[in-house]
């Protein structure tokens, strides 16, 4: 990932149409970094128990063969905490991508190379 920019944006999925959003009444969110897609936050549906909404990343694997999948080099990483609104995710989102991936480098995230 370059050093020089690290440009954080959120672009809203599209409601599903028909029966299919029935239950989806609220929109997921891509995480992109300088453009990529490299996350996502995941909006509470029908699915969902306690209506709150999570964060997952694409991360790249540190061991190819950890899941026994050699054909794939990263893998979703889900965070623990939840959130009420999507906006306190936002917020989240930036500060945990400045802390763990910027500052301490201590996760890799996956970007495709299209």
């Amino acid at each position: 990932m370059p050093k020089e920019k690290f440009n954080i944006s959120f672009k809203y999925i599209p409601f599903p149409t028909g029966l299919a959003g029935v239950g989806y009444s609220k929109r997921s969110i891509n995480i992109k970094v300088n453009k990529k897609v490299v996350g996502c936050i995941d909006a509470p549906n029908y699915n969902t128990p306690d209506n709150l909404y999570r964060l997952r990343f694409q991360v790249i694997k540190k061991d190819i063969n950890e899941d026994g999948n050699p054909n794939c080099t990263w893998r979703w990483m889900f965070l623990k905490k939840k959130f009420e609104t999507s906006d306190e995710a936002k917020e989240y989102t930036k500060l945990f991508l400045k802390k763990f991936v910027v500052d301490n480098k201590q996760v890799e995230l996956w970007m495709d190379e299209d």
